[in-house]
């Protein structure tokens, strides 16, 4: 394996499917904050049978494990991995829970992206959020595909999928709290790193206060209030800039669950 100017050597015995290697702060430290290129080969002889490369960098990142969370994951897994990584304190709940079971035992729900194909009761569910909510619940929902109906949620979202340029956001509400709770954010700069390699997912939200807009004024953040609960909407592309590594991108997404959860 090597990292950076740094090279080791480990040995798999006949029959073992794979290791863990942990990387050493101090090594991490000495390579600096910026991304860096791992490259792990796999070596018989003198012969390299496979190899795969990985990147890493240091982030801070700190989600309130305080904060119980209902998941309903996106299509992809990601969100879920990412939630695994940081320990957060949620449970992937069923689509029979979301209609039987008791949402304030949990103080957030998060909605995936492209949750609905295996969460055909959110079609029920509408009346039962809102009341959620009203009682202090918070729900963040990621953006959705254009299959997505507008009268699923307490909030509709009529949501497409683009991709973006950064000269297509505007920053509508700076001083917003989401920025600073928790980890302070350079907003401008992690908008100028959105492009179009990333699918965003803005939508046309009622009611909403809107915090990132793009071209004619669609929503890629916002807030909608329901008695003492939130409705978040986040259609910037953050997901797959956390796996990019994006240090903005990893503190928005930080900010995003402890300021729904709070």
């Amino acid at each position: 394996m090597k990292l950076g100017a740094f090279n080791t050597n480990f040995q798999l015995s006949a029959g073992d499917q794979g290791m863990a290697v942990k990387v050493p702060l101090v090594i991490s430290h000495e390579v600096g904050f910026e991304k860096q290129r791992l490259i792990a080969n796999l070596i018989k002889g003198n012969k390299i049978l496979a190899s795969d490369t990985a990147y890493l960098k240091i982030a801070d990142f700190d989600v309130k494990t305080s904060t119980k969370i209902a998941l309903l994951p996106d299509s992809s897994g990601l969100l879920e991995d990412i939630l695994v990584m940081t320990k957060a304190n949620y449970r992937t709940i069923s689509d029979r829970f979301l209609i039987d079971g008791d949402l304030d035992l949990y103080d957030l729900v998060i909605l995936g992206t492209g949750c609905l194909k295996q969460y055909k009761s959110l079609e029920f569910s509408s009346e039962k959020l809102r009341k959620y909510m009203e009682f202090g619940g918070q729900v963040l929902v990621f953006g959705q595909p254009d299959n997505w109906r507008n009268d699923l949620l307490p909030v509709s979202i009529i949501p497409t999928q683009n991709r973006l340029a950064a000269t297509d956001l505007e920053l509508t509400e700076p001083k917003q709290a989401i920025f600073k709770t928790g980890y302070e954010i350079d907003v401008s700069a992690l908008l100028q790193r959105i492009n179009v390699n990333y699918f965003s997912y803005p939508a046309v939200i009622f009611p909403a206060e809107k915090i990132i807009t793009g071209r004619d004024k669609v929503t890629l953040l916002s807030i909608s209030k329901f008695g003492r609960g939130r409705f978040i909407y986040c259609g910037i592309p953050l997901l797959e800039m956390f796996g990019d590594l994006d240090t903005d991108a990893i503190k928005l997404f930080s900010n995003l669950i402890n300021y729904s959860g709070s």
